[in-house]
């Protein structure tokens, strides 16, 4: 899809939504983004399918702020979640990858699924993160170096 005020331009020139074309979005999105696209996504909507999930693995925010550091908060996410439900689309959580011995505790999935129920949600789907050896794993524990449970899981 395309960004801003761009996908709406676009929109206008080839008449979205049209009804020679049932185009169905499911789109992984940033918070901002997908809330000033709205107009143009329950318009789709309409005619079609629109799904809008956001990527939340750490409910806590001191957790999450180590782990993605430059990524919008767990808080915002869930907000902007809550506006496309109230908006009539589909929308829902992918937690996804859970991060072995800190997103897999029962208090960081029940805190995600609470919230997401909180918000209205679809769904909630989580999925872990391979830990297979190879560059994934190995620059995921090169990054995450000074996270000392995190050591002592990937020394096992």
């Amino acid at each position: 899809m395309l960004a801003g005020s761009a996908a709406h331009e676009h929109a206008n020139q080839v008449g979205i939504p049209d009804d020679r074309f049932r185009v169905r979005i499911c789109q992984l999105v940033l918070p901002g983004r997908v809330l000033r696209d709205l107009d143009l996504l329950k318009k789709i909507h309409e005619q079609a399918f629109v799904s809008v999930c956001f990527s939340i693995t750490l409910h806590d925010e001191r957790t999450k702020a180590i782990f993605e550091p430059k990524s919008s908060a767990t808080w915002e996410r869930f907000d902007a979640l809550k506006e496309i439900r109230k908006a009539g689309l589909y929308g829902g959580v992918m937690g996804v990858p859970i991060i072995p011995t800190i997103g897999d505790t029962y208090e960081n999935m029940l805190g995600l699924a609470k919230a997401a129920k909180q918000v209205n949600a679809e769904f909630i789907l989580f999925a872990g993160m391979t830990m297979k050896p190879g560059r994934q794993k190995d620059s995921f524990f090169r990054d995450q170096k000074g996270v000392p449970c995190l050591v002592d899981f990937h020394l096992r």
